[in-house]
């Protein structure tokens, strides 16, 4: 029997709602049993920050073309969300301290200029309380005995606008042991059987707000590490490209870029980021996207742009690995094609062409005798001219035999 986790489950669950749905990723209205879609679930400890990034963020082309802003709102309380219970950026929402009453359904709308919405991405935020995790949000690991087991990363810091200050953070296994300091991030060089459990890494943040002078808010993370009898063969990793290469191009040509990982679970996450923003997944309509599909064993994400622009040759697109035990990442960037010399080309072949002129000019005009000659005497061939002509030939065959004999 296969144990699935339940997060899993709950995700493919919403896949499979959005394609009997017809696909319906993005509403301008709450979910309801009539339309359904998909919502991203956020499961938060009560009194943490709850953190909700909008993958909306990527169309920035479309806020400097089309005058777009983000707005977010909460559809299961008052709608708007003011300081000082939360915090927002322009991609970025953060509850501070999560209550039962902040629990319900959140969006982020991609307005235009007359304030409509054009796409909205949905949330759906449970709390609960009591120990320090949910099975629903548990990232499971495993590891085999006496081999090495990798690091874990705790909350992800780029998530974290920059007006938050990281104090610390601790490690906690099964909620109720306070792993010492030497436990760093979690890696073993040889796993037992006694570090099976649950490992929670808790952050500890200050926010630089005068509404909050002192006040230190907290954010969660569990890991489920599972020790096997066994071998690993199997270890996830990018292959290529490589970190740091450059990539010619042709200004106005379509570029695809293919990245390509092996992945070691369903847990695994693999996709491009352009700069900091995600690069958005099968949306043809937008100047930069990605597909994914797999080739012998390997995972392949495949970086589009549609037509390479100045912008393009600025940024830095990386093609980032996620799983439960770290983040690997390769960053590419791309350079203008030199175009070909043709005018050295062209130089070369009229140069060439006029030395061959010459030298048969000056070896016509030095053996011009010696030619006919060997023509007319030794080939046969007989060239048919005015009288004129053929005096002014004999005259010259006879000074050039006289010439020999004397």
């Amino acid at each position: 029997m296969v144990k699935m986790n339940p997060l899993f489950m709950i995700l493919l669950l919403s896949t499979s709602l959005e394609l009997v749905s017809g696909g319906c990723s993005s509403c301008d209205a709450p979910p309801s049993p009539c339309k359904l879609c998909v919502q991203r679930p956020v499961y938060v400890r009560e009194g943490e920050m709850a953190v909700l990034q909008c993958p909306l963020r990527t169309t920035r082309a479309g806020h400097r073309e089309g005058n777009l802003t983000l707005a977010w709102r909460n559809h299961s309380g008052p709608g708007e969300l003011q300081e000082p219970v939360v915090w927002r950026s322009e991609d970025t929402l953060i509850i501070l301290r999560v209550s039962p009453n902040e629990q319900g359904s959140y969006s982020c709308s991609l307005l235009n200029a007359s304030g409509q919405p054009l796409r909205t991405a949905w949330f759906n935020i449970t709390v609960f309380s009591g120990q320090c995790y949910t099975d629903m949000d548990v990232y499971p690991s495993t590891c085999y005995l006496g081999e090495s087991c990798g690091k874990y990363t705790c909350t992800s810091d780029h998530s974290i606008p920059q007006n938050f200050t990281k104090l610390k953070y601790t490690w906690y296994k099964n909620c109720d042991t306070e792993l010492r300091s030497d436990f760093g991030d979690g890696y073993l060089e040889s796993a037992t059987e006694s570090d099976s459990g649950y490992y929670t890494c808790t952050s500890y943040y200050t926010y630089n707000s005068n509404l909050h002078d002192g006040q230190v808010f907290t954010l969660s993370k569990t890991m489920e590490r599972t020790i096997k009898q066994g071998s690993s063969h199997l270890k996830p990793k990018i292959i290529s490209p490589q970190d740091g290469e450059f990539i010619e191009v042709h200004m106005g040509s379509t570029v695809v870029v293919v990245c390509r990982a092996v992945l070691s679970s369903e847990f695994d996450s693999f996709h491009w980021m352009e700069n900091i923003s995600f690069v958005e997944e099968n949306m043809e309509a937008l100047p930069v996207f990605y597909n994914t599909s797999q080739e012998n064993g390997h995972h392949l994400v495949s970086l589009v742009i549609r037509q390479v622009s100045e912008e393009q040759l600025r940024n830095r697109y990386t093609c980032k690995l996620e799983t439960p035990s770290g983040t690997s990442n390769v960053s590419i960037t791309f350079k203008q094609r030199s175009p070909p010399q043709f005018h050295f080309l062209v130089l070369g072949i009229v140069g060439v062409f006029a030395v061959t002129v010459v030298v048969v000019t000056v070896v016509y005009v030095k053996l011009k005798v010696d030619i006919i000659l060997f023509l007319r005497d030794d080939l046969g061939w007989h060239h048919h001219n005015t009288t004129g002509e053929n005096n002014a030939l004999h005259h010259t065959c006879q000074c050039h035999i006289e010439t020999v004999l004397l």
